[in-house]
């Protein structure tokens, strides 16, 4: 496929020379303009396909240098509710040791006020308060009424107690073995 230009004919007498054409001598035909083409689409392939990676690995790296931020701020972010949460129960603690301590103390207080007034129970349910309390309203120690016997013939009998011994009084310890009572005499001389 050649393409020849032509001049337009202005006047009859004057016609193209085929040796006057448009072309330069060196210019390329149509079969190195066509191989041509083809070898600068493929560089121009090639220059896209290059470009593309190098965009590629540009978009990647922008894309791995911006996804770190969201990384970094949900990183920080789960470490500062850890740290809340941490002081949170540590304080959660404290008070509970706190509050353990000030009802150990009063359990102590009670437990004290327990045995006090355990020992004032003893102390009014023994024979000589009781004996006491009951002398100062008036009372008497009872005797002994008696009692009754029921024999085998079925007859009952009230028999009346015999009069126990007073006990002799209450013999006062010897004073030999008590410093406090030694005769004065008997001092340290020898």
């Amino acid at each position: 496929m050649s393409t020849t230009f032509t001049t337009p004919k202005t006047s009859p007498r004057k016609s193209a020379k085929p040796s006057e054409r448009t072309r330069k001598p060196g210019s390329y035909t149509a079969a190195r303009r066509a191989a041509r083409q083809a070898a600068n689409r493929d560089r121009s392939l090639r220059r896209q396909l290059v470009r593309g990676r190098n965009l590629l690995g540009m978009a990647v790296l922008r894309r791995d240098a911006t996804s770190r931020w969201p990384f970094v701020i949900i990183f920080g972010a789960i470490a500062a509710v850890a740290v809340v949460v941490l002081l949170m129960l540590n304080t959660a603690t404290a008070q509970s040791s706190f509050t353990e301590r000030r009802l150990n103390d009063e359990l102590t207080a009670l437990k004290l006020q327990e045995q006090q007034l355990s020992s004032e129970v003893a102390q009014q349910q023994s024979p000589q308060y009781l004996a006491e309390k009951a002398a100062e309203l008036g009372m008497v120690p009872g005797q002994n009424p008696g009692y009754l016997v029921i024999k085998p013939d079925g007859s009952v009998e009230w028999v009346e107690p015999k009069e126990a011994p007073t006990p002799p009084p209450a013999a006062e310890p010897d004073p030999v073995g008590d410093p406090a009572t030694l005769p004065a005499d008997t001092g340290a001389g020898g």
